[in-house]
């Protein structure tokens, strides 16, 4: 709590349940047990971006669904990562099961990729498909492919849209 009141005073949003925070490892009823707390502890959720994809996209729906209740600014979704080799089309259908379940005007999700981890690529095209199925609930992603042609080519092809692409950087020792 001490490191996110500190974040909060300076202006930092906070990116909770990401992959530096073990996200994988917690349950579904332990993320939202901290959120519920970081915010009883006078944390802004308008500058709270949680983690709440999942390989179960039930238990996507319910963090989803908890985040956005406590109306959190945005939520930062994982693809399901388990299987390799998911196709666009199989991405797509995750992606949308949880939208269309949720059925929430509120929702906005920002797509995380993170290919050093997942080992699945989020192409162009399904990032575009996206954006436009969803245009006000797909709002942008975070990439920490660590490959700026990439995620230049994402800029390029859907900032003009308002879609909103924040850069991080993943190293591999």
């Amino acid at each position: 709590m001490k490191q996110c009141t500190w974040l909060e005073a300076n202006g930092v949003g906070q990116a909770i349940f990401g992959t530096n925070s073990e996200a994988n490892s917690i349950s579904a009823p332990q993320k939202m047990s901290a959120l519920t707390a970081l915010i009883e502890g006078r944390l802004n959720p308008e500058h709270m971006m949680p983690g709440t994809g999942a390989t179960s996209i039930d238990a996507a729906v319910t963090i989803t669904r908890h985040a956005v209740n406590h109306k959190c600014a945005g939520v930062l979704m994982l693809q399901p990562f388990f299987y390799k080799e998911v196709s666009d089309d199989g991405l797509f259908a995750y992606f949308s099961e949880v939208i269309q379940k949720m059925g929430s005007t509120a929702l906005q999700i920002y797509i995380y990729n993170i290919l050093p981890v997942t080992k699945l690529n989020l192409s162009l095209s399904l990032l575009a498909h996206l954006a436009k199925e969803y245009p006000n609930t797909v709002v942008g992603m975070k990439d920490s492919s660590g490959d700026w042609a990439y995620t230049e080519s994402v800029i390029q092809l859907l900032a003009p849209s308002g879609f909103r692409v924040y850069a991080g950087v993943m190293k591999y020792f």
